[in-house]
């Protein structure tokens, strides 16, 4: 039995009954295995949250050809293993924490995919769309989830002011193909998340949390499929 904490700005839990081995917690979401981390912070490594936008996801990755993906702010990776369980070749995740890289490859392990340390790039995945498109990188499927605010040594983003501006950046990575973008905060409107993306862009899905997840008043979650 594990007790949440949640007096302090850092959520801490603690075992108050029985036993909890970090290395045996694992979870199955979607056919995916997953580890997981009750204790250690509030995010277990997995978000729950996209259980639905995931299930929708897996016959799109089939019927569309999806051979190689992107997952920029790609945290434990669970989107990238859910892609190549579904038919994708290849997925490049980038993440600005060496700790969630670690556990991505982790999942890979689990999940009986194959560990290139190449598709596990640690640094700031604005900067390395730069990059990507200096080397006229091509892939089928961005996945673009930033926080909704972040620092770092370079500079902060924050969705409001430079969500637009980085998916101007993304489009020439994914030309004629798709691209799945998220913005998970009460704070941002449906109309104002739409209006993060060029008006060329065609929107064939959006999503908010699953069903599971009850809210009052206006959803969280925004998440949408569009076709560049």
């Amino acid at each position: 039995m594990i007790n949440r904490n949640d007096s302090t700005d850092q959520w801490k839990s603690r075992i108050i009954e029985g036993s909890y081995d970090s290395t045996d917690a694992v979870v199955v979401q979607n056919g995916v295995k997953v580890r997981i981390d009750l204790i250690n912070g509030q995010n277990t490594g997995i978000f729950l949250d996209m259980r639905e936008i995931r299930e929708e996801l897996s016959s799109f990755y089939k019927s569309e050809s999806i051979k190689r993906a992107l997952n920029l702010f790609s945290y434990t990776a669970i989107f990238s293993v859910h892609a190549l369980k579904n038919g994708a070749d290849s997925a490049i995740n980038i993440d600005l924490s060496k700790n969630v890289l670690n556990r991505a490859k982790i999942n890979y392990q689990l999940n009986d995919l194959r560990v290139d340390e190449r598709d596990f790039i640690y640094g700031d995945a604005v900067d390395w769309i730069k990059r990507l498109n200096k080397r006229d990188e091509r892939f089928d499927f961005i996945l673009f989830d930033p926080p909704t605010f972040a620092r770092n040594k370079r500079g902060n983003f924050s969705v409001k002011k430079n969500y637009f501006d980085s998916l101007e950046s993304i489009k020439s990575l994914a030309k004629d193909r798709f691209i799945l973008t998220s913005v998970n905060s009460y704070s941002v409107t449906e109309e104002e998340y739409r209006s993060f993306h060029p008006l060329e862009w065609k929107l064939l899905m959006l999503r908010n949390e699953s069903s599971d997840f009850v809210y009052k008043g206006n959803p969280y979650l925004k998440a949408g499929l569009w076709k560049i």
